[in-house]
């Protein structure tokens, strides 16, 4: 593989648990609104991307509500991820795994590519797999008039940390 850098401002606790990880990917690619906003799908969204019933137009969160979130909603995803791949994972592609899954849902998850090929043993066509996902409300992130090119770049992490060392 060739060599990948980071995007600018993303640290990563190498060595971390792939919960610790996927919680610094989270805060990086969602960044942190306290007032609640609609996403690009139209979405209700507030704090490092949590959605659900809870959230609604002028709702304010405070940091301490929004590390809840965010801790909460990283351990559905990964609780997912435990659920529905079946092979062995290292922490780094846990995480890439997990954050895959915080960003597009368990759903799409459970009746993706990547999920099939990692459960096949395919680690390097899982990996791969990920960049499929490069829509973000239909939209096609790899085009720069769809304005979410930060999806591609997500896509591209998730993939490196499942290269990193693809077999536990």
């Amino acid at each position: 593989m060739a060599a990948f850098k980071l995007p600018k401002g993303l640290v990563l606790p190498l060595g971390g648990t792939a919960v610790a990880i996927a919680l610094s990917l989270a805060s990086f690619f969602e960044g942190t609104r306290y007032t609640a906003y609609q996403d690009v799908g139209g979405v209700w969204t507030i704090c490092d991307g949590h959605t659900g019933p809870d959230v609604h137009p002028g709702m304010v969160a405070t940091k301490a509500q929004c590390d809840a979130y965010r801790a909460a909603d990283v351990a559905v995803a990964n609780a997912a991820v435990h659920r529905l791949i079946t092979v062995p994972l290292t922490p780094m592609c846990e995480a890439g795994l997990t954050d895959f899954t915080l960003n597009t849902g368990s759903g799409t998850l459970a009746k993706s590519t990547p999920r099939r090929l990692f459960n096949a043993g395919d680690y390097e066509g899982g990996a791969k797999a990920l960049e499929l996902y490069h829509y973000a409300a239909g939209r096609d992130c790899r085009l720069s008039a769809s304005q979410c090119a930060g999806i591609v770049v997500r896509r591209a992490v998730e993939r490196w940390l499942c290269q990193l060392s693809p077999t536990p």
